[in-house]
C-alpha cells in the first residue's frame, strides 16, 4: 500500500466487502489426500448473523476470484455456490 494504511485506487482494494464471507468445502481422495474439488458458499454477515449472500454478491465474488486466481477458473452454479475448476485442482 505505502499510503499510511489508506486504501488508494490501484492498490487492489477498489471494492472491499467486509460483510461477505466464504465457507470452503474441500473434497480430497481418502487414500492419497489428493485435492478433488473446492466449493465455496458465499455468506453475508447481517445483524450479527450469517445468511446466504444475494445473487449479485455471489456473482461479484465469483468474478473477483476468477480475476485474481491465476490458473483457476471459478464457476458460479445456479445455487449460488462457487466452484474452483482447473487442471491443477
Amino acid at each position: 500500500m505505502g499510503h499510511g494504511g489508506r486504501q488508494e485506487p490501484g492498490d487492489g482494494y477498489e471494492q472491499y466487502r467486509d460483510d461477505l464471507r466464504l465457507v470452503h468445502l474441500v473434497s480430497v481422495e481418502a487414500g492419497t489426500g489428493r485435492l478433488v474439488s473446492v466449493r465455496m458458499v458465499p455468506l453475508r454477515v447481517r445483524r450479527m448473523r450469517l445468511e446466504h449472500a444475494p445473487e449479485g454478491d455471489c456473482a461479484w465474488l465469483g468474478a473477483t476470484l476468477a480475476r485474481i486466481s491465476d490458473g483457476v477458473d471459478v464457476v458460479l452454479e445456479p445455487s449460488g455456490t462457487l466452484v474452483a475448476v482447473s487442471g491443477r485442482v
